[in-house]
């Protein structure tokens, strides 16, 4: 077969950095990978790490028998950084070359253990699929970030405009000249008006959230017969359907009692299905 057939599919030309104190070793390294890839080098480990940082190859070639930092020590240092934890690291050996040495350097993050001599085939063909897949990874990893972002961008976004639509919708409530309450299925207020609360003397986030009886014994002592209220309550709760129109009997500060009409209605979202129950408070006297 020939070697042309192990060369990258992309035009492209991928970074490599070859890590290797012996200079024939290193021509030869270089003379198998530089057709392909563009090929930058090191003489000893320190170097090594140094160009690993600045250089930011695709791929790293090391030979384990390295000075100053031998290669099996750059293995474990950059797995031991989360930067370079995915960076394909091949190395290679022309004197630790028993099992237990293959063993140690795949076990240390090494993603091939190659013995001397390798040639041009053997190495092309370690090297291309290697790198292939790291550019898979970076591609899946920035498309995970994009879709992260983009998600985290539309849920503000989606945050921002039901903020919006709610102060709308609050500003629809707070101009209406009768007082609103608005409960969901589960008899938890989800919203008031200013003419509910300028009546009932209490404050929006005092009943925003009470559930029916917490908000009727706040405010039952401006109501006669406040036990019927609480079971009026909770007939309309538990009838989701029930459209109902009555009139309650209330208690005015310094002028007696009058009687208010109370209408009360389902609240439905788009699909038709009751998400709530509205109340609506006619002729109150502020």
């Amino acid at each position: 077969t020939p070697v042309a057939a192990f060369m990258p599919n992309t035009g492209t030309r991928e970074r490599v950095l070859i890590l290797c104190a012996n200079h024939e070793s290193l021509l030869s390294l270089e003379f198998m990978l530089k057709p392909y890839y563009e090929v930058i080098t090191a003489i000893d480990g320190e170097e090594g790490l140094a160009k690993a940082i600045t250089e930011q190859p695709r791929l790293i070639v090391a030979m384990v028998e390295l000075p100053k930092i031998t290669g099996m020590g750059v293995c474990i240092t950059l797995r031991g950084n989360p930067r370079f934890r995915n960076i394909p690291i091949i190395l290679i050996s022309a004197e630790y070359i028993q099992k237990k040495h293959i063993i140690e350097g795949l076990e240390n993050g090494a993603d091939e253990y190659l013995v001397m001599p390798v040639d041009e085939k053997e190495m092309l063909l370690r090297v291309k699929p290697r790198i292939e897949r790291a550019k898979q990874m970076d591609t899946l990893r920035y498309e995970s970030a994009v879709n992260e972002a983009n998600s985290l961008q539309l849920q503000m976004e989606m945050e921002i405009l039901a903020k919006t639509r709610q102060e709308i919708f609050q500003n629809v409530l707070d101009v209406a000249s009768d007082g609103i309450l608005i409960m969901d299925t589960a008899g938890w207020v989800t919203a008031v008006n200013e003419t509910f609360i300028n009546f009932h003397k209490v404050q929006s986030d005092n009943i925003v959230g009470f559930g029916y009886r917490a908000l009727l014994k706040k405010i039952q002592h401006l109501y006669e017969n406040s036990e019927q209220q609480l079971q009026r309550f909770i007939e309309l709760i538990n009838s989701p359907e029930l459209v109902a129109e009555d009139e309650v009997k209330v208690r005015l500060e310094k002028r007696g009692s009058t009687k208010i009409k109370r209408y009360s209605a389902p609240v439905r979202d788009e699909s038709g299905k009751v998400y709530g129950r509205l109340f609506i408070f006619r002729s109150l006297v502020v």
